[in-house]
């Protein structure tokens, strides 16, 4: 599955609606050291997994909260949950059905 969208929210304030959705250039894995070569803030520990983003798009009204309830209905096993307690935005994908 190729991701197409990010949404973005502020952590812990999903009942206000406030978000920001991008369309996903690409993506890839960058190795700790790149992250260290990049000047990523913070330490990094790890290989993380990026999204580099086109232009920042609307698709109307998004009820956040309850998109987030669903994806965890529906994926029970995947962690939300931020991987540091520095993180203040996390993101999380859907697919475009309207693309087919």
């Amino acid at each position: 599955m190729r991701v197409k969208f990010a949404f973005l929210y502020e952590e812990g304030k999903e009942k206000y609606n406030v978000y920001h959705v991008f369309r996903v250039h690409d993506y890839a894995v960058m190795t700790e050291d790149r992250m260290r070569k990049a000047e990523y803030p913070g330490e990094p520990k790890g290989d993380y997994f990026i999204f580099r983003f086109d232009e920042e798009v609307t698709f109307g009204n998004i009820d956040i909260a309850s998109l987030i309830e669903i994806r965890r209905l529906l994926m029970p096993s995947i962690s939300m949950e931020p991987q540091s307690s520095k993180q203040e935005r996390i993101s999380f994908h859907i697919e475009n059905k309207m693309d087919g």
